[in-house]
């Protein structure tokens, strides 16, 4: 008898293990993610950089995207924005860079089905430092749209980034972002 309500209970026990792991991975799924890339993480004064903004999406297909970026106005000047080799197949609004408000908005389609994959650019963003500090790159206002008749919401985790402005003349190749 003993024997039998062991069994029941490593079955139920079992049982709940794949219901959670089932559960953490439905959320895991759900998600797309927005993120920023570029070659290092720290930069010296004065130099320009490339920052890149990213997009996957694993198992939805996205078919329209829209967000702010906001950057350190004192501390960074947007060069320029190019949408080079971006999934984006009609930009909406196009993004320009206002170097008084520290922000770049965009807000595009993308034709012909949608996105699902991994890390996919959306635009890349020239960079100026003008002084040392540490700056936050962050997205806001992002809203990610389902290719699925209904434009539903995707639930988007959000990555901003940190980065270094040094006054040092060569910045060490060994700081890459992954």
């Amino acid at each position: 008898m003993f024997d039998n309500i062991k069994k029941i209970k490593n079955i139920i026990i079992f049982i709940l293990i794949i219901l959670i792991f089932s559960l953490v991975n439905i959320n895991y799924v759900k998600a797309a993610s927005l993120f920023f890339g570029s070659r290092y993480n720290e930069y010296s004064i004065g130099r320009e950089f490339i920052v890149d903004v990213y997009l996957s999406s694993s198992d939805k297909y996205v078919n329209a995207i829209s967000g702010k970026i906001i950057f350190p106005k004192n501390i960074l000047i947007g060069k320029s924005i190019s949408i080079k080799n971006s999934i984006i197949d009609l930009f909406i609004i196009e993004p320009e860079i206002d170097n008084e408000s520290g922000s770049i908005n965009f807000e595009g389609i993308i034709l012909n089905g949608g996105f699902s994959g991994e890390k996919t650019k959306i635009i890349s963003i020239t960079f100026k430092s003008k002084e040392e500090a540490q700056i936050n790159l962050e997205l806001s206002d992002i809203l990610v749209l389902e290719n699925d008749g209904n434009s539903t919401e995707i639930e988007t985790k959000i990555n901003n980034k940190t980065f270094y402005i040094s006054n040092k003349n060569k910045v060490a190749k060994n700081k890459n972002l992954k």
